[in-house]
């Protein structure tokens, strides 16, 4: 998995450039957002531009990120998720948790 970090003032931008499917590479996401955490940095946003697929151990993956940060108040949202990985979230009704935007400055705007 590859992963780009970003900063926009006090918000985290991880890219995220592979499916997640709950492998080895997926578990560094939820250890990424662990440690921003730990660095109390909890405003975070993944950029799932090129995330097109999604399995149900990856789904676990996001809502471990999305608990770790409500745990200490912050929050997790998402840009440019695709109409698929969108669908996905809706059907679980995981689309409650997680608040998605079109493009990154409205997500930015929405802190």
């Amino acid at each position: 998995m590859e992963l780009t970090e970003s900063n926009h003032g006090d918000v985290v931008i991880l890219s995220i450039s592979a499916h997640i499917f709950g492998d080895t590479d997926s578990m560094y996401l939820k250890d990424k957002v662990k440690n921003l955490v730990s660095k109390a940095k909890h405003k975070v946003v993944f950029d799932m531009k090129n995330v097109k697929l999604i399995n149900s151990v990856g789904i676990g993956i996001l809502m471990a990120c999305w608990t770790s940060l409500a745990n200490v108040g912050g929050k997790l949202k998402m840009v440019n998720v695709s109409e698929k990985v969108n669908g996905l979230l809706e059907i679980t009704e995981l689309d409650q948790f997680f608040e998605t935007h079109d493009s990154l400055n409205e997500t930015l705007e929405s802190f």
